[in-house]
């Protein structure tokens, strides 16, 4: 029997479920799913020439944890990064490597999803995502949950 516990309870135990599943799919190719998510916005971008700085606000991921997940998939060769016109500004690149893996990360995802929501009919699935929006876009319209504003030049 589950106890009663705030709705933010519940989505962070999803949370958790979700991104031990994917990171145990995505271990073929040596990634995280928070890795995974990187390389699907760096590719979904056009996988060229990516700012840091979008990647953390589309994720809502802060600038030391984008930039310690970008020097691992460095490390590994799924992205390169070269300066823009302001030095301060970091652009990122997928390589070939991570480009091939993308299809097939792809497709964990969704196999994920599947598992996690698949008992869900097509209609209250599609009303959990809804909300799920509006929470994501209230969270990022209030300065408390989102680091908006930063110092960032880029």
């Amino acid at each position: 029997m589950m106890i009663s516990m705030p709705v933010a309870a519940k989505v962070k135990i999803i949370s958790i479920a979700y991104s031990r599943a994917l990171t145990a799919q995505m271990q073929r190719y040596d990634l995280t799913s928070s890795q995974a998510h990187i390389i699907g916005f760096l590719v979904e971008n056009g996988g060229v020439a990516v700012r840091q700085h979008d990647i953390e606000a589309s994720l809502g991921l802060k600038h030391p944890t984008v930039t310690g997940l970008l020097e691992r998939l460095r490390l590994k060769g799924f992205v390169t990064f070269s300066e823009g016109s302001d030095r301060r500004c970091k652009t990122v690149s997928v390589t070939k490597k991570a480009a091939e893996s993308y299809e097939d990360a792809c497709r964990l995802i969704r196999q994920t999803d599947e598992e996690l929501f698949g008992s869900l009919p097509p209609e209250k699935l599609s009303e959990l995502s809804d909300i799920l929006d509006a929470v994501i876009e209230n969270a990022r319209l209030t300065e408390k949950f989102c680091c908006k504003g930063g110092k960032s030049p880029c």
